[in-house]
């Protein structure tokens, strides 16, 4: 019994900790690995930089335009002409209400590719006219984000 009450205590600290680390910066929540806030410079320079460059790694800055209300799963990152979706590999989540706030996050770049099938089976869910569904006639490639590490301001 003495040895659960222990465990049980030494979880409770540990999760305070956990939760202290991420607020640590003031009014900064801090999630996943560090990220050094230097070397950031906007999502669509950096978008524009693995467009011309396939340089992959980036740490990125701009505006969140969107997140996931189910989880905190994902968010959208918003600078100039840029508006790309970043995920976090399942290995954090982060506020579901930060949309609108400022952001940093570090990461790569990747192509994800949805097949046709699948565009047109999107395109029926959405209740698109047939005519519209039979002329998805190739796969959609969008460049995405994935994030190690995410400041929000």
């Amino acid at each position: 019994m003495k040895y659960i009450v222990t465990s049980i205590c030494a979880l409770a600290l540990f999760a305070c900790g956990q939760k202290t680390q991420q607020q640590a910066a003031g009014k900064e929540l801090v999630y996943g690995q560090a990220v050094d806030s230097s070397k950031a410079v906007s999502i669509d320079a950096a978008l524009s930089e693995f467009e011309k460059n396939g340089k992959a790694e980036a740490v990125v800055s701009g505006n969140i335009s969107a997140v996931c209300k189910g989880e905190g799963c994902w968010y959208s990152i918003t600078a100039g002409n840029a508006d790309v979706y970043a995920e976090f590999d399942e290995k954090f989540t982060i506020a579901k209400d930060c949309a609108g706030k400022n952001t940093i996050a570090t990461g790569r770049f990747y192509r994800d590719t949805t097949g046709i099938d699948d565009l047109k089976k999107e395109a029926k869910e959405e209740g698109k006219p047939q005519a519209e569904i039979d002329a998805i006639n190739a796969p959609k490639v969008v460049v995405q984000f994935k994030a190690s590490g995410v400041v929000i301001k």
